[in-house]
């Protein structure tokens, strides 16, 4: 049976649209690790997290890690007793590595305390570039899928590694450094992943929104990130956390079989492919056997024995969902050449938070100023409405008011945007920005501003089901704008 699923959020911060979704899905999912310890149930091994949920699994000897919401740093401890000869073997079956800090360690030491180890203490060390001990860094093929065993053989310590567990090389040994036999030691397996640089990221950006009434794409209000570069929409959007590839699938038609063998294999090779399909074909959406929309969906999985992919894509209310395929859907004939394949690969030059530049994104959406310039030395800024001007849009032209009130995706874009900077506001606090003698009031309006959001998206939901509610939408709307308004000028004279 061959079965491979990636890690996926089902649930991310951002749904609006695909461009956003399904790169956070990605990169904001709750795995960081799996670690396979040797007989992890029968050994007496104790535990310390900091900042970090983690499940065992005695049938497997596994230990899954998984992120807290809002963590910051994140590091886990195993330690037990070592006896006299004795042994540990660890792989790491998965890994998320957030940054160039990212590392593995198994140590022997004389300290019982999970953090009194020390360099002094003989170890092995590996990260995404190299294996260490001591002074010396070893280059070895795959080295960070090999499993490792530690050793004790009463006054001697060695480290070995191996592919399979049946044919070990030996890395290293220390005869030295055990002279008081009666002194206890301790086996310690520590995984370090770094800071959380996600939520860096996200706090710093989905600040600024654009709005084109002529979209061609019909996405007519958007978070603007960075100007649009041909078929993707999320270009450079999370390039920190992810490479991206642009391919034609007719160039590799001559490589593999069909497009089945195409998507296992780079699913067995840790990539997430966006795939523009049929929706006609696909169960579960709005277009399914009424008419042929084309639209692109998230391949993260597949299971050969039920004969199905795991996508992610919008089901037929509109909500981002999880689903399967049937492998017999997806024929040849994908809708047009261009597939987007993602591979998580966190930049290892560590992002750094800038106040600065929120500041700055704030003063722009406030004042509706174009943001697409300062990008314009790369690519064409966008020709639109930012900012809080877009509000003047929809409430004072036809076409605007005609988009706010039959396309729903508007007012959701509205609300998810205010959510967004309530987490932003808890997230600035505790990077010490909020100011205590204004902390009340901030959050007051900012929960207003939530309301009145959210109000505003339920009335354009329902009227849509019974349209007889046009005048309370855009009195909804007036008072969001107002509500918006205050909230930021106070933030931006708070923050600066």
């Amino acid at each position: 049976m061959n079965i491979q699923i990636l890690p996926i959020n089902k649930t991310p911060s951002i749904t609006s649209y695909v461009q956003h979704s399904y790169i956070n899905a990605i990169v904001d999912n709750d795995d960081i690790a799996k670690i396979y310890v040797e007989n992890i149930c029968d050994a007496g091994w104790s535990f310390q997290d900091n900042d970090i949920c983690y499940e065992i699994n005695t049938e497997l000897d596994s230990v899954r890690l998984m992120g807290k919401k809002g963590w910051s740093t994140t590091t886990f401890y195993m330690c037990r007793l070592c006896n006299e000869e004795d042994e540990i073997i660890v792989k790491i079956s998965k890994m998320k590595l957030l940054d160039a800090l990212s590392f593995v360690r198994l140590s022997i030491s004389t300290e019982k305390d999970f953090f009194a180890q020390n360099d002094s203490d003989f170890f092995v060390r590996w990260n995404q570039y190299d294996i260490s001990m001591k002074d010396t860094h070893i280059s070895y093929d795959s080295h960070f899928s090999l499993y490792y065993k530690l050793n004790r053989l009463k006054d001697s310590m060695q480290v070995s590694v191996s592919h399979d567990k049946q044919d070990w090389d030996i890395l290293g040994s220390d005869k030295k450094r055990l002279r008081d036999g009666n002194q206890k030691l301790f086996f310690y397996v520590q995984v370090y992943f770094g800071e959380n640089q996600y939520d860096k990221w996200k706090n710093m950006n989905y600040i600024q929104l654009f709005y084109d009434a002529y979209d061609s794409n019909k996405v007519y209000l958007d978070y603007f990130m960075f100007p649009r570069k041909g078929v993707d929409a999320s270009y450079q959007y999370l390039c920190h956390f992810l490479d991206t590839e642009y391919l034609e699938w007719t160039q590799y038609m001559e490589c593999y079989k069909n497009i089945h063998e195409f998507i296992k294999h780079s699913i067995r090779h840790n990539y997430y492919l966006n795939i523009c399909l049929d929706e006609y074909f696909i169960s579960k959406r709005s277009a399914f056997g009424k008419y042929h929309y084309d639209h692109f969906n998230l391949f993260y999985g597949y299971d050969d024995e039920r004969q199905e992919y795991s996508i992610l894509g919008y089901n037929e209310r509109g909500k981002l969902e999880m689903s399967v395929i049937p492998y017999h859907v997806l024929s040849e004939q994908i809708y047009g050449n261009d597939i987007v394949r993602y591979k998580y690969k966190a930049n290892s030059c560590p992002y750094e938070f800038q106040i600065t530049y929120v500041i700055q994104s704030i003063k722009e959406y406030l004042y509706g100023m174009d943001s697409s310039l300062k990008f314009s030395g790369m690519l064409s800024n966008r020709k639109g409405t930012y900012g809080m001007k877009i509000f003047d849009e929809l409430r004072f032209t036809e076409t605007g008011r005609g988009l706010l009130i039959r396309d729903k995706r508007i007012s959701f874009v509205l609300y998810e945007h205010c959510c967004l900077m309530r987490e932003r506001l808890h997230y600035l606090e505790n990077m010490g920005y909020v100011h205590e003698e204004t902390k009340v009031d901030i959050y007051e309006q900012c929960a207003k501003m939530v309301r009145d959001s959210e109000i505003l998206k339920n009335m354009v939901i329902k009227n849509l089901l019974a349209p007889k509610y046009e005048e309370d939408i855009m009195r909804l709307l007036e008072v969001l704008y107002r509500s918006e308004k205050l909230f930021y000028q106070n933030l931006l004279q708070m923050l600066q």
